[in-house]
């Protein structure tokens, strides 16, 4: 089972973050900027480029060393790794990251902890019951792409979950199971991230 003291952290964390949503109100979101043309492809190293920074990689650490450091005593090695990916979701032209948070703490049976942050690195969403991958889509609702995950459906089912952005509460569901299932899945063009073939940085907090 999750520990609900790592989302009352998270939570504080998000009631403290102020939201700057751009003025769009739908349509697909700007995916042809230089900034984004450089996230594409993979390094020499065969890492998907979008997962590759240490130094956000160095603030997304801080940052949860921070909020979870009442906690960080009780886990091991194996719970204190996360990857991310860099995607614009909004349409600004400033990168948001899609944290993946791996391990017990923050695994269950059901999926694991995602986080999305702004491009300052400070929480924007957390959102659980979820597992990759997770497929970024073209459209965009209330100015925020939409975020597509496998339903945990029967056997030889093809069924999804898509995530929209919420503009009342300004951020994505919190739990994923709640969002109801769809037979509407990613398209062509859409963004894989923790796709079966790709190859993410892990880092550490």
């Amino acid at each position: 089972m999750l520990n609900k003291k790592i989302f009352k952290l998270l939570a504080l964390g998000l009631a403290l973050y102020v939201s700057s949503c751009g003025s769009n109100n739908g349509g697909a979101a700007k995916s042809d900027s230089a900034a984004a043309d450089s996230l594409k492809g993979t390094t020499a190293d065969g890492y998907a480029k979008a997962s590759v920074n240490d130094a956000i990689g160095a603030e997304i650490s801080a940052y949860l060393r921070n909020y979870l450091q009442k906690d960080l005593k009780t886990m091991d090695s194996t719970d204190r790794k996360f990857s991310f990916y860099a995607v614009d979701l909004n349409g600004d032209q400033n990168p948001e990251y899609v944290v993946f948070l791996k391990g017990r703490y923050f695994c269950g049976t059901g999926g694991c902890t995602f986080l999305v942050m702004n491009s300052d690195q400070q929480l924007i969403n957390y959102t659980t019951v979820m597992d990759p991958p997770v497929y970024v889509s073209a459209k965009a609702t209330h100015g925020w792409r939409s975020l597509i995950i496998k339903a945990n459906a029967t056997p030889g089912s093809e069924s999804y979950r898509v995530l929209t952005f919420d503009s009342k509460t300004r951020r994505y569901p919190t739990n994923a199971s709640m969002v109801p299932e769809t037979k509407e899945g990613p398209v062509t063009g859409d963004l894989e991230m923790w796709g079966e073939s790709s190859k993410v940085k892990d880092y550490t907090f």
